[in-house]
């Protein structure tokens, strides 16, 4: 990992508490950049905080991205403590995987609240600071539901179509002020949206959240390239699909 092309950067992680946004954050350790690890409450943040004891610039803000006070509110606390945010990286999400009669009114606000509102508003958020910098990287974390049709799936990949057709007009949009808007499409990997049976049964086929994270690091570091702009990545296990 190059140090340098990161250090005295600051780094906003969402899903930081577990998954490939853990693996990212872990990542992210070796290098001096300043990590804001947020996850959906308390507790599951405490869960990574021995982790990251030795670690100089680290900040830990939980908040649910359901609540837009919480999301205005965790927003104030970085304006005021650190003044910048270089890269967001939008992992969290959710998702309920099941036939779509089976599915409610309650899962599909549940999902969108998450996977699609909270997004925006940090995005809308985080957006203007990057564009009076004239610098600045959201990575969002989608799924390649997107890519293939997968069943049992309607709602999670609405949810997640959304934050694609957002993004691809946002690009073009904020391109020329400098700023990069980067979605990436991960495959099957190994991570707690599965079930336990799911994941014993095709652990070997998946890959690990580690798998990723290191994709998305060297992602960052390309995107230092001024001339370079990484649009959408698919990420797929060597042996394909599931």
């Amino acid at each position: 990992m190059n140090n340098e092309i990161l250090n005295n950067k600051v780094i906003w992680i969402t899903g930081a508490s577990k998954g490939i946004g853990r693996a990212i954050a872990e990542n992210l350790k070796s290098t001096g950049a300043t990590l804001i690890l947020s996850s959906s409450s308390i507790n599951s943040i405490k869960k990574i905080m021995p982790d990251f004891v030795q670690y100089p610039k680290v900040f830990f803000l939980p908040f649910d991205l359901r609540s837009e006070e919480e999301i205005n509110h965790t927003f104030q606390k970085i304006n005021l403590s650190i003044g910048k945010i270089d890269f967001l990286i939008n992992d969290a999400g959710i998702g309920k995987f099941a036939p779509f009669t089976e599915l409610s009114a309650g899962d599909m606000n549940n999902m969108f609240d998450v996977n699609f509102k909270g997004l925006f508003l940090l995005t809308k958020l985080t957006l203007p600071k990057m564009i009076e910098q004239k610098s600045g990287v959201i990575i969002n974390i989608l799924s390649v539901v997107l890519k293939k049709v997968f069943t049992g799936s309607s709602l999670y990949a609405a949810s997640k179509a959304a934050v694609l057709a957002m993004d691809r007009s946002l690009r073009e949009e904020v391109r020329s002020q400098g700023i990069k808007i980067i979605d990436v499409f991960p495959g099957a990997t190994e991570t707690e949206i599965w079930t336990e049976k799911q994941r014993e049964r095709y652990a070997s086929k998946m890959m690990q959240p580690k798998d990723v994270a290191d994709a998305i690091i060297k992602i960052m570091e390309l995107a230092s390239n001024n001339r370079l702009m990484i649009e959408e990545i698919v990420l797929r296990p060597q042996g394909g699909d599931l």
